[in-house]
């Protein structure tokens, strides 16, 4: 399903040479490689009380909070920077729910494959990215953070 997604997200309304699309795709992305980011940053820096100890015991709360805001931080960059130079109007008010929902949501993802690996007793899901969890690591968030960013794009009617 995440390809589907994908697709009607960056042809759902623009052309296949648009780049408005394809930054319509960017945009859950990099929320999601900042909230990982700064997750991981800010629970090693602040440490604390874990966030789901059997699944996943090295995610902090306030990890998860750092990651959140670091997520958050991306939504103004797009309303101001991004999105304007390709067409897309919007305000940064949507972006920042979006930015949000994706956040929270992309965190429940990689928790949820964490979850996956650990009934199944593996530690990686595969070995073609060593040390990175295996593949599914890299895509985890996404399967929960594209198929809300679709949902409110045209919940907010952007474009």
């Amino acid at each position: 399903m995440l390809p589907a997604f994908l697709i009607g997200i960056r042809h759902g309304v623009f052309g296949g040479q648009s780049w408005a699309g394809t930054w319509l795709v960017f945009f859950p992305m990099v929320v999601i490689w900042v909230c990982d980011s700064a997750a991981m940053s800010g629970g090693r820096a602040i440490g604390g009380a874990k966030l789901a100890p059997t699944i996943s015991p090295g995610k902090t709360r306030s990890g998860s909070t750092v990651g959140v805001l670091g997520g958050l931080l991306v939504a103004p960059i797009f309303a101001y920077l991004v999105f304007p130079r390709v067409g897309i109007n919007t305000n940064v008010a949507a972006l920042l729910v979006i930015a949000a929902l994706i956040s929270v949501l992309g965190q429940l993802g990689d928790l949820a494959e964490s979850l996956f690996k650990r009934e199944v007793g593996v530690k990686d899901s595969s070995h073609l990215i060593p040390g990175h969890g295996g593949v599914l690591d890299r895509f985890d968030s996404l399967y929960f953070a594209l198929p809300i960013a679709a949902f409110c794009y045209s919940l907010f009617g952007i474009p």
